[in-house]
């Protein structure tokens, strides 16, 4: 079951997170902060995908006009499905989902960034009819 995000949902999507960035020192309390103000923007939709009681996948996006497509785009900036449940069908559930939501809110296109060394989930964006069209720039600033 796909649901909007609540409060209550936090630790939850926090352990994801530290999934998809095992590497990563994560700073609880500033993500917390973070997640809980994007719950009140209206710019934003957070999800989380249940399996039962249990957050097994959360995704974001973000709304914002773009000059390119002239008009609304929807940035995917998290999609997790957790480890214990990868290759079940959750993952496209989960972004069939977001697809749904974005269309609803005007979007034209669906766009994000992934990491170049995440070759499986390329691999899964391509089979759902996502095109590789950019480099992804970055710098610390």
């Amino acid at each position: 079951m796909i649901l909007k995000a609540k409060e209550s949902d936090f630790e939850s999507i926090f352990n994801l997170l530290t999934q998809l960035w095992p590497n990563k020192k994560l700073d609880k309390k500033k993500i917390h902060t973070l997640f809980s103000q994007s719950l009140r923007k209206k710019t934003t939709i957070d999800f989380v995908l249940k399996n039962e009681e249990l957050v097994i996948g959360f995704a974001s996006i973000k709304f914002m006009d773009n000059f390119y497509v002239q008009g609304k785009i929807a940035i995917l900036s998290e999609l997790i499905i957790d480890e214990s449940v990868k290759r079940q069908g959750f993952g496209t559930k989960l972004l069939n989902e977001v697809i749904v939501q974005s269309k609803k809110c005007g979007c034209k296109e669906i766009q994000f960034n992934s990491s170049v060394k995440r070759r499986n989930a390329h691999k899964f964006y391509r089979s759902l009819g996502f095109d590789k069209t950019a480099y992804y720039f970055w710098k610390t600033i």
